[in-house]
């Protein structure tokens, strides 16, 4: 199973990654929006966790939704 994991926080990043890695999922971590967009435009994942405070345009709120 893989968890993608969005947030503009490093060290969020860093903790979710290490979290959810020591319990044998599979993380992709993104500190942007596009990032994530790009990256799920070519896989897929299980389940998306999302800083919902991320700071981004109108239109990366409204793909996140």
């Amino acid at each position: 199973m893989e968890i993608a994991v969005i947030d503009d926080d490093e060290q969020i990043l860093t903790l979710m990654k290490a979290t959810l890695f020591k319990q044998n999922y599979a993380v992709a971590i993104f500190s942007t929006s596009d990032e994530a967009y790009e990256y799920l435009k070519k896989r897929s994942t299980d389940i998306i966790l999302c800083d919902i405070s991320l700071e981004t345009s109108t239109m990366e709120r409204f793909f996140v939704l």
